[in-house]
């Protein structure tokens, strides 16, 4: 790849809200995995059945299958910044709960399986958010650039998410897992709160801005002098 090439593909790093937000991807992504591997391993010790397993990712996955679409046009009609705000923290406040149940002992699988639900329902929401998000931090001239990091991105968390999770089962259990994911969701949820505060703290400048006195120019009366 020739340095113009390269230059190209990661120009959306240029942008210093969106380096924040491909970071914290990396991260939140990575937690999230860290937390597939450490509630399949307790749905293991809970039950010992590899059909709980499947039911498991079918939780965690089947309302990003079914609600996908629909809440896709939603979100459409929303302010992405406030609802990512909102799915963001419902990730922090899910790995404390399923980590919660664990450190306390009185997880039962049907906890685990409805923390995986919950967390499904949530992410069919947050992943049509986020793309519209990234569009609205790069703009229309470095949505290739940004596309082509997510997938770096992801893949990335793909492999560093279950390589941390399984050194951490093998280290610190299962509840430290849930921690570390819940801890990963703070960066994103700092970004978009710090986004939403600059949106108005340029709305705030604007208005004082267009409200000064002497900005505006008085037409003259019609059959005035000059």
């Amino acid at each position: 790849m020739t340095s113009v090439g390269l230059s190209h593909a990661i120009g959306a790093l240029r942008i210093p809200a969106y380096r924040w937000w491909f970071v914290s991807q990396i991260l939140s992504a990575s937690g999230a995995m860290t937390q597939a591997v450490a509630q399949s391993w307790l749905v293991l010790q809970l039950t010992g059945r590899a059909v709980d397993l499947g039911l498991l990712a079918a939780l965690a996955w089947g309302p990003v299958l079914l609600l996908g679409a629909w809440a896709g046009a939603w979100v459409d009609r929303l302010d992405r910044r406030r609802l990512l705000l909102v799915t963001q923290t419902l990730f922090v406040l899910l790995g404390l709960v399923q980590a919660g149940l664990t450190v306390t002992g009185v997880v039962r699988v049907w906890m685990v399986l409805a923390v995986a639900a919950a967390t499904g329902i949530v992410s069919a929401f947050d992943g049509p958010a986020r793309q519209v998000y990234v569009l609205e931090l790069v703009g229309t001239g470095r949505v290739a650039s940004a596309v082509s990091l997510y997938e770096v991105g992801l893949n990335a968390s793909r492999v560093l998410g279950p390589a941390v999770g399984g050194a951490m089962l093998a280290t610190v259990g299962t509840t430290a897992c849930f921690l570390v994911n819940a801890a990963c969701y703070l960066p994103p949820l700092a970004g978009v709160g710090r986004g939403i505060s600059g949106t108005r703290g340029s709305r705030r400048r604007s208005a004082l801005r267009c409200g000064r006195p002497g900005r505006r120019r008085s037409r003259p009366a019609v059959g005035s002098p000059g």
